[in-house]
């Protein structure tokens, strides 16, 4: 089977809008980091997200809401370029998972890519676990938009709570 790769960039902007909104919300965000147009565009026409959560492991994972049934959870493994962005989707009662290559751009640049172009204002949770230490309240502070609503995951030791409600202050404990 002979197949050609469509022209997506390459069409006019009316037809360039009705193709993305016949896109996915994952769809919309690959698509959106292509271009400075391709991101004003997927702006236009992508639901705004109703929650968002964010987690420090060992690794970072982000998972925007679209709804009660409707979730994109992003994980990086490495916070300087990662080779691969591992992406879960949920919608209704179907779960997917797929693994974006990734072009060089960074896990807080992927972040705050990912929250700009879903309109988040409010992280609606965070949460610090077992291993989080590497992420200080500079890279977390830098990757979050303002006027966050946090949460301490009760599983972290209470001298690591300490730390973390320290270099942030305004911490809900959950």
């Amino acid at each position: 089977m002979n197949t050609t790769p469509f022209p997506l960039l390459f069409l006019p902007e009316k037809s360039l809008i009705l193709t993305l909104q016949c896109m996915e919300s994952h769809e919309l965000i690959a698509v959106s980091i292509l271009s400075k147009t391709m991101q004003k565009l997927t702006l236009s026409v992508i639901p705004q997200a109703q929650k968002s959560f964010i987690t420090f492991f060992n690794y970072t994972e982000i998972m925007i809401g679209f709804g009660l049934t409707n979730f994109i959870k992003f994980i990086f493994y490495d916070d300087k370029a990662p080779k691969y962005i591992y992406v879960e989707i949920w919608k209704d009662t179907e779960h997917h998972r797929l693994q974006w290559f990734n072009h060089r751009i960074s896990t807080q640049q992927w972040i705050k890519h990912v929250f700009k172009v879903t309109k988040v204002n409010t992280v609606t949770d965070i949460r610090f676990v077992e291993n989080c230490e590497r992420f200080t309240a500079d890279i977390v502070r830098s990757i979050l938009p303002t006027g966050n609503a946090t949460c301490i995951d009760s599983k972290l030791p209470h001298d690591k709570c300490e730390v973390v409600t320290y270099n942030f202050g305004r911490f809900i404990a959950c």
